[in-house]
């Protein structure tokens, strides 16, 4: 099991890692609101390949990502050697052994990012939650950082059958790709029944800061 420095530490060496390859994306990461400190989960919308790059160059954290970026040429091993936790959609034993590790991050003393969404959309607006990291959250007694991911251009989204390099060469025609991120206020799980009504109140939110 990774020792509290190490995780601390690929945290570190993740935020890091966003921060160059945002620079090479041609990524303007823009904050509005209190950046989390103490360990949170942050639950974000979920508009594309980008999101996780954007809110990690921010904050250091654990990811929780879909297992086909295992697959991807240099992505796939660099995103599992910076610690990744990969889940296999529909799999629910990928899905549990995912929970753990989360809960030894933030044990570690780290902030965990999930997108409860599950899949992509153009940001219209937000999907269902799944409640697997609300749970976690009221287990453990950490807060839900409610948090809004926003493109300068619809562009940036990257849903349905879209290929990936397809995609990034014509994101790559801009000169600059700027994304709004707005944390919200923390959620403290202990005033909430339960997962599902902290979850329901944590997507109400994130809607809140992302529709007129």
């Amino acid at each position: 099991m990774p020792s509290r420095l190490d995780a601390r530490q690929r945290a570190a060496q993740l935020t890091d890692a966003c921060a160059r390859l945002n620079q090479s994306l041609r990524l303007d990461v823009r904050v509005r609101g209190r950046v989390p400190v103490e360990p949170s989960i942050i639950v974000a919308n979920h508009l594309s390949y980008l999101d996780p790059l954007a809110v990690a160059e921010v904050v250091p954290v654990g990811a929780v990502a879909k297992s086909e970026i295992m697959g991807w040429p240099g992505v796939g091993e660099a995103a599992t050697e910076l610690g990744i936790l990969f889940v296999k959609r529909g799999c629910p034993r990928s899905g549990s052994v995912a929970l753990r590790a989360m809960m030894r991050l933030l044990d570690a003393g780290v902030s965990v990012l999930v997108f409860p969404e599950g899949t992509t959309s153009t940001g219209g607006d937000v999907l269902p939650f799944s409640r697997g990291a609300f749970g976690i959250a009221q287990l453990k007694r950490v807060p839900v950082v409610p948090t809004t991911i926003r493109y300068g251009t619809p562009e940036a989204c990257w849903v349905g059958d879209d290929w990936l390099l397809p995609h990034a060469v014509k994101l790559h025609r801009f000169d600059r790709v700027s994304v709004d991120l707005v944390f919200g206020p923390s959620l403290q799980p202990s005033t909430f029944g339960d997962a599902a009504e902290l979850a329901e109140a944590t997507r109400q939110c994130v809607r809140s800061l992302l529709l007129p």
